[in-house]
């Protein structure tokens, strides 16, 4: 939206709930603006999602920060509070020393106003999400090691060869694939930076839930993996934007029979600091951490009966590196493409998906 003063631009902001809902006026002067996908382990865990997309506005411009009075404060440093919708979740912004930045998922435009940059893939592991996202628009994307801010001179990019022995793991793990169930009790661990959401992720079992006699045509009905991977992919829907706070939400398809908490009880959705919202009432409910904010599962039970299939948000994984390919299969897949906000970061996330699963496979 272009503001009446034709030097300046307006964004619009707001959460699915509409409880928090503002406008950004930015300079023509300060395009593109700074957009960081942020892989560190706090990010992943305080948002659930694989990367935590923020727009930068540093105090030089003198843009007013958004209201904050009717928001969760979260303080993950003394120095970095954050603050997210209590009602639906959303996150919407932190305000540091220098600078307050804007989640990208609850803004009416992207695009051609932002440069898009990859931040902290030393806590990945394993490359995280700027294994994927490389390139955009025929241009290489930046990847930094850390914050990638100048004016604190950390700006070492990630190395070729470093991207070598990321690649290397992947092809490891996927020659290590094997097309069969595993008998095994091994867990995976999912927990909020809180500490009020921990649970496990267990292996997938052919009996229980067994297939799905409703989808038979897809993967025998186990339609939720991939070979005997959980599947894991990324949405771009309009809900998911706006009840995470972020453009591009990453999600794990999984049985809620394979999900116990961390005590060992079965998953119920009333336990620990889990709050839900209906984003659909009647048809879709969302949780989150009422506490961190950490987005925790998307569920449609109607709609995924009788396998009782939900989404989980894989930022929450904890003791493996961050895309965790030795339990998940993520796939160039998106989930209503057609509502992206920016449809090119999309085919570029997807396009990178693919490219790395076909060097890892040794087909490319």
């Amino acid at each position: 939206m272009t503001a009446p003063n034709s030097n300046t631009i307006i964004l619009t902001a707001r959460c699915h709930c509409k409880s928090n809902q503002f406008t950004i006026e930015v300079p023509r002067s300060a395009l593109p603006l700074r957009y960081a996908l942020c892989q560190c382990n706090t990010c992943r865990h305080t948002t659930g999602n694989l990367a935590a997309g923020t727009i930068s506005f540093p105090n030089s411009l003198g843009i007013p920060k958004p209201d904050v009075s009717n928001l969760v404060q979260y303080k993950t440093s003394e120095n970095l509070p954050r603050y997210f919708c209590g009602t639906c979740g959303a996150h919407i912004c932190t305000i540091e020393s220098g600078c307050w930045d804007v989640m990208t998922g609850i803004v009416d435009q992207t695009g051609d106003l932002v440069e898009r940059l990859n931040i902290w893939s030393d806590d990945t592991g394993d490359g995280g999400f700027g294994a994927y996202f490389t390139e955009h628009k025929g241009e290489k994307v930046k990847n930094y090691r850390t914050n990638g801010r100048e004016e604190t001179g950390e700006i070492d990019m990630v190395t070729e060869e470093t991207i070598r022995d990321y690649k290397n793991k992947s092809k490891i793990v996927a020659a290590a694939e094997k097309n069969e169930f595993l008998g095994s009790d091994e867990k995976l661990r999912c927990r909020c930076h809180c500490g009020g959401v921990d649970f496990y992720l267990t292996l997938p079992n052919p009996h229980i839930p067994g297939p799905d006699p409703n989808k038979l045509d897809k993967n025998d009905g186990f339609w939720w993996l991939a070979g005997k991977k959980y599947r894991t992919g990324i949405c771009s829907c309009e809900s998911c934007r706006l009840c995470s706070g972020f453009e591009i939400n990453t999600w794990i398809y999984a049985p809620k029979a394979n999900l116990v908490w961390n005590d060992g009880k079965p998953m119920q959705f009333n336990e620990g600091t889990l709050k839900s919202y209906e984003s659909t009432p009647g048809t879709v409910i969302r949780e989150f951490c009422s506490v961190c904010g950490a987005k925790v599962f998307y569920r449609a039970p109607a709609r995924r009966e009788p396998s009782g299939v939900l989404d989980i948000a894989p930022g929450l994984i904890v003791g493996m590196d961050s895309r965790a390919e030795e339990w998940l299969k993520w796939e160039p897949e998106t989930g209503f493409e057609d509502d992206a906000l920016d449809p090119n970061f999309v085919i570029s996330i997807n396009n990178g998906i693919s490219k790395w699963n076909k060097e890892a496979a040794g087909t490319e």
